[in-house]
């Protein structure tokens, strides 16, 4: 195991402990819900062309998971703690690429 892996496992323990449950619940329902509901939205734009559409895509869902994101914070009352919103979007950052490996 390399520097990397180690550092990428600790930090992903350390948040996951850190996390209610119950965020994770929801993160994880929302964010398919999320993924799908902007994967339709880019593909049905007429105002997008073709070679757009993937480009789109990667951006479109950035923003909408940080907006997701934003939101769980505040149902499971995470916004309170100091630098949260860092937190979560390394959180949630190192989560896509795991759905994408």
């Amino acid at each position: 195991m390399d520097w990397q892996q180690q550092l990428r496992d600790t930090i992903l323990s350390t948040i996951i402990r850190d996390f209610p449950q119950k965020f994770w619940e929801d993160a994880r329902r929302r964010t398919q819900q999320t993924y799908l509901d902007v994967f339709y939205q880019v593909q049905l734009d007429p105002n997008v062309v073709a070679e757009q559409r993937l480009d789109k895509l990667y951006q479109d869902r950035h923003f909408r998971m940080e907006h997701l994101l934003a939101i769980l914070a505040d149902e499971h009352g995470l916004r309170r703690l100091p630098r949260c919103s860092q937190k979560i979007t390394v959180t949630m950052y190192m989560l896509q690429w795991e759905i994408l490996d």
